[in-house]
């Protein structure tokens, strides 16, 4: 997986190509953390190179939506595949 953020406007825009898997799936979290650490809270996760997703792929998702909604902020999900 590849990854690449940048801000925009107060939103962290992220960028995922490749798999996300429970293998690499640690290396979103921890961006989303150092995001929250320096207080931007808002997230546009953009999926449009991603090939593939696994259960806990989803489940990374899910907790970095949970972690910016706890630090007041939001969490898009843009370029889902409908495989």
């Amino acid at each position: 997986m590849e990854l690449t953020s940048e801000t925009i406007d107060g939103i962290t825009v992220i960028q995922i190509s490749g798999r996300l898997e429970a293998a690499n799936k640690d290396k979103l979290k921890a961006a989303v953390d150092d995001c929250l650490a320096e207080t931007q809270v808002n997230f546009l996760i953009e999926l449009d190179g991603l090939d593939f997703i696994d259960s806990s792929g989803l489940g990374c998702l899910v907790a970095c939506l949970r972690r910016a909604d706890q630090a007041g902020g939001t969490l898009k999900i843009t370029g889902l595949k409908n495989y």
